[in-house]
């Protein structure tokens, strides 16, 4: 099965299941911001690939600190 194909088939879960799965060691971080929407997913790809970085789970943790700061400076501009 090629890569494309393996991606057009991602189930994406809700985000209580995926914290779940995370908090009790079934998935890492990764599989949670590939596996929360396809915009989501997009965009850790985008991000990962503008930095030269690899496909893993530190990378993942990476943006999520990012996504975290973008929120954080939407909420203090009053944007949310």
């Amino acid at each position: 099965m090629s890569k494309k194909s393996k991606k057009k088939n991602r189930r994406f879960y809700d985000e209580e299941t995926l914290l779940e799965m995370v908090q009790e060691g079934k998935a890492g971080f990764r599989f949670y911001v590939t596996h929360l929407t396809k915009e989501l997913r997009d965009e850790y790809f985008a991000f990962i690939e503008a930095r030269n970085l690899r496909d893993n789970n530190i990378a993942a943790e990476e943006f999520i600190a990012y996504k975290d700061e973008q929120l954080l400076a939407a909420i203090e501009e009053g944007n949310v």
